[in-house]
């Protein structure tokens, strides 16, 4: 008798397909010329594959670990919840401004951007975006290695224990 519940049992068949479509990714990929990755969940069952996961230069979506810092330090009570970080995180989202980020790392570093870089990093870390830094300016295109991810951290599928707790407050209100 099979003891496997429904959701196990969707998983483990789900995890079969992408495990199949994992080899043809990796055939076709073969054939391009890049360091490429690629990350495949089903969202129902988090089933999931992950192809030449390694840390890479991460463009904008580092600045989701900034914004994650934020919310975490307002949390915390150690970083001002105010219109101007709230304009300032919806302008690095909204329409990518390597402004508001710079500005938010400053302000979390208390005016000193390595303090910034640092709060950001050690938080990145402290909800499992282990392969995840920040170490250069928005908008700093010198060198490929101040900005750093890789696909394995964007499962954003299993959320850190704490997120629950403090996800931000709707600031429709203000």
């Amino acid at each position: 008798m099979n003891t496997a519940n429904p959701q196990e049992l969707a998983k483990r068949d789900r995890q079969q397909t992408l495990d199949s479509l994992s080899n043809q990714l990796q055939q076709k990929i073969s054939g391009y010329d890049g360091h490429w990755q690629v990350y495949v969940e089903d969202l129902p069952t988090g089933a999931a594959i992950s192809i030449n996961n390694h840390q890479q230069y991460s463009a904008s979506v580092i600045k989701l670990m900034v914004m994650l810092a934020v919310f975490q330090r307002i949390h915390d009570g150690t970083f001002p919840d105010t219109a101007e970080v709230d304009h300032l995180l919806t302008q690095m989202i909204t329409v990518s401004s390597n402004e508001a980020t710079n500005t938010l790392v400053d302000e979390l570093g208390g005016g000193n951007t390595q303090a910034g870089y640092d709060t950001v990093n050690t938080i990145a870390k402290q909800y499992g975006f282990a392969q995840s830094h920040l170490n250069q300016r928005m908008g700093d295109l010198t060198g490929n290695t101040g900005k750093q991810t890789s696909v394995d951290d964007q499962d954003v599928s299993s959320p850190p224990p704490a997120a629950d707790s403090w996800f931000p407050r709707n600031t429709a209100s203000r």
